[in-house]
C-alpha cells in the first residue's frame, strides 16, 4: 500500500505516527516544503514501532513520489491547501483522499475542487475523526426518534474558527443532518485575534445558527486560557452533556425522571487513528469519515459567517472572499 502525507507539521506528524504502526506492508511517501518540518517528521517517525513498513521517504516535492497513490492525507494549513491537491492529483492517481478542515478559505474553492474529484475519480472525506468514536457511534441511536430543540457549545480559549466545525460535524453526524444549515455572526466579538499560526486569524464570542433538525444553534468560546469545552443537545425528552475533558456524558430522559445517566468514555489520538482509517479504506473503499459533500455542507455555512463578519468592518473597496482560518 503507498501512503502519502502532504504536509508534515503537527496534525501531519500524528498522521505520520500512526501509518507507521500499520499491520501490514506499507510504503510511505512524506511531502513538504520545510526542511525542519521533515525533520520534525522523521524524528516523529523513530518515535513509534514501524516493523511493517516497507519503505519511508521524505521529500520536498510531490513530483519526487510513485504515479500511483492508495491513500493520500493532505494536512497542509487551510491557504495552500488547494494549490496542493491540485498538484497531487495533476501528478499522479489517487484511490482515496483525506482532507483536514478547515477545507479551504474561499467558498468558490468548494465548488470548483468539486468538479475536480469528479473528473479524477477519486473519493474524499474529511477529517473530522469524532465519528471513528465507538462511543459516538452508539450515542447517536438516541437521537434517531427525538425531535432536538438547541444544541449549545461552550468554553474558553479552544479556537471557535479552527476548532467550531469539529462540533458543528458531531452534531451533524448525531443527528444525520447536513441541511439547512445558517449561521449568524452578529454575536462574535470585534475585529478578530491572532491565531497562534503565521498568518490566520481566530474569533471570540458566540456564533448563532440553526439546522433542518435544530433550530437553535450556539457555539461559543470566550476570551482567556482554555477551558475545558462542553457540548450540550437538548430536547423535549431528552437532554445529553458531554464533557471530553473529563470523558463524561450524562444523558437525562423524561421518562426516568430526568435522572442523570453517567457513560464514561475516551477518544484516541490522531497518532492512533490513521492507521485504521487507511486500512478500512483499502478494506471496504469507504470509511467512517465525513464525506466531502457532506462536510462542504456544514463548512460553507460556516465561512459565509466568518467573511460577513470580516466585511463588516471592511474598509477596503474590495469584498474580502478569503478568510485566514485553519
Amino acid at each position: 500500500m503507498n501512503v502519502a502525507i502532504i504536509g508534515s507539521g503537527g496534525i501531519g506528524m500524528r498522521h505520520l505516527q500512526a501509518i507507521a504502526q500499520i499491520s501490514g506492508s506499507v510504503r510511505i511517501y512524506v511531502v513538504d516544503v520545510s526542511p525542519e518540518s521533515l525533520e520534525r517528521a522523521r524524528s516523529a517517525y523513530e518515535e513509534v514501532p514501524h516493523t511493517c513498513v516497507d519503505s519511508i521517504s521524505f521529500l520536498k516535492r510531490i513530483s519526487d513520489m510513485p504515479r500511483s497513490i492508495d491513500v493520500a492525507i493532505v494536512a497542509t494549513s487551510s491557504m495552500p491547501r488547494r494549490q496542493a491537491v491540485e498538484e497531487l492529483l495533476n501528478y499522479c492517481s489517487v484511490s482515496y483522499l483525506v482532507l483536514e478542515k478547515i477545507l479551504f478559505p474561499q467558498i468558490t474553492d468548494y465548488f470548483e475542487m468539486a468538479e475536480l474529484f469528479d473528473r479524477k475519480a477519486v473519493k474524499v472525506w474529511v477529517n473530522c475523526p469524532r465519528r471513528m468514536s465507538g462511543f459516538y457511534e452508539n450515542l447517536r441511536s438516541i437521537f434517531d426518534n427525538e425531535v432536538i430543540e438547541r444544541f449549545t457549545v461552550t468554553g474558553t480559549g479552544w479556537g471557535l474558527a479552527c476548532n467550531g466545525i469539529h462540533f458543528i460535524d458531531l452534531m451533524a453526524f448525531l443527528l444525520r443532518d447536513y441541511e439547512n444549515f445558517q449561521f449568524d455572526p452578529s454575536a462574535l466579538d470585534e475585529g478578530h485575534a491572532e491565531n497562534k499560526r503565521r498568518g490566520y486569524i481566530e474569533f471570540n464570542g458566540t456564533l448563532n445558527g440553526s439546522s433542518r433538525r435544530c433550530p437553535v444553534i450556539s457555539i461559543a468560546c470566550g476570551k482567556g486560557d482554555v477551558s475545558p469545552v462542553s457540548a450540550k443537545l437538548e430536547g423535549p425528552n431528552i437532554v445529553c452533556e458531554i464533557e471530553e475533558s473529563t470523558g463524561t456524558v450524562r444523558i437525562m430522559r423524561s421518562d426516568s425522571n430526568w435522572k442523570p445517566e453517567v457513560r464514561k468514555f475516551s477518544l484516541l489520538y490522531q497518532s492512533q487513528l490513521s492507521g485504521t482509517l487507511a486500512l478500512q479504506l483499502m478494506d471496504t473503499g469507504t470509511c467512517s469519515l465525513t464525506s466531502y459533500d457532506e462536510s462542504a455542507k456544514l463548512h460553507i455555512p460556516i465561512l459565509n459567517a466568518f467573511l460577513q463578519h470580516l466585511n463588516k468592518d471592511n474598509k477596503e473597496k474590495e469584498r474580502i472572499t478569503v478568510c485566514p482560518i485553519t
